[in-house]
């Protein structure tokens, strides 16, 4: 890879961070809406675990496999798809109109995080080559990591004005999915012009 400008380099952080944080953060974010999701889709107790759990499995059982097709393949490539597919589930999984597709659309996007995250942690090493400036790209990505863990779960539990959301159909409504699926797509635009070939 070609030496990126300063700016370049800086948009490579971005994108990268902004994986790494989706990646993490839907592994909990889901926990606030489950009382709904239960009520408002019909599942029972024992069902409702495989809305967390279809992604963390997926995601544990593929990462592996999501790191050797970062080595064989081009790290961009991995990158985009990976954004592709976990972008695509979290739309298919904001609008689903019962359990078994919520479920499934949860499974891919463990998938698709399974092939994000070794992707960013990939670019993130071959992008910043120097070791102190690896080590502060390292620090930004795991920031972004801690801020997916800490709290933030809690504050996507709020609406616009701060009132709760109650229902899955106002968690995962156009309002609040919309917006994060343009940052999923913007993301992979950018990531696609970010990355030289």
């Amino acid at each position: 890879m070609s030496e990126l400008s300063a700016r370049a380099k800086s948009a490579v952080l971005t994108l990268c961070c902004a994986g790494q944080f989706m990646v993490i953060l839907d592994v909990s974010v889901v926990n606030v809406a489950l009382p709904s999701i239960r009520a408002d889709l019909g599942f029972t107790v024992s069902g409702l675990q495989w809305v967390v759990n279809a992604y963390t499995v997926l995601f544990a059982g593929f990462l592996l496999l999501g790191g050797r097709a970062t080595d064989l393949l081009p790290e961009r490539g991995v990158f985009v798809w990976g954004f592709v597919l976990f972008g695509g589930s979290s739309l298919i999984g904001g609008f689903a109109p019962n359990a078994v597709t919520l479920v499934l659309a949860r499974g891919v996007q463990g998938l698709g995080a399974a092939v994000l995250a070794p992707a960013t942690l990939s670019i993130l090493n071959n992008t910043f080559t120097g070791p102190s400036e690896r080590n502060r790209a390292l620090g930004a990505s795991e920031a972004g990591f801690t801020a997916s863990v800490l709290g933030i779960p809690s504050i996507c539990s709020m609406g616009p004005e701060g009132a709760e959301l109650h229902s899955p159909s106002e968690y995962l409504s156009v309002d609040t999915v919309l917006p994060r699926c343009k940052m999923i797509a913007l993301t992979a635009i950018q990531a696609a012009r970010a990355f030289p070939s």
